[in-house]
């Protein structure tokens, strides 16, 4: 696994003061339940680490049509861009890479 992260030059991406509060808005807006906060988290790293994507079989709390759309509504007032959340199955058969 560690040659891997070499080889495709892997970032490891590390929560931040900025990535807590968007958590946290996340949290206080209902998103995701306070009992859930690492699934916030996961999604306001990669939001505030500009990431494309998350790709996650999270389907209680991440990969559902609420979470996508007020996350990135959040997001977006924060001037963040807005991040596509997508299942493994999304990716090969919509092609939305």
């Amino acid at each position: 696994m560690l040659g891997l992260i070499d080889k495709f030059n892997i970032k490891v991406l590390d929560e931040s003061e900025k990535s807590i509060k968007l958590a946290m808005l996340y949290i206080e807006n209902k998103i995701i339940p306070e009992k859930y906060l690492i699934d916030a988290i996961h999604i306001s790293i990669a939001t505030v680490n500009s990431m494309d994507m998350i790709i996650s079989t999270n389907f209680q709390y991440i990969v559902k049509d609420k979470t996508r759309i007020f996350t990135n509504l959040i997001n977006e007032s924060l001037s963040y861009y807005p991040i596509k959340i997508l299942s493994p199955k999304e990716i090969f058969k919509n092609d939305n890479i």
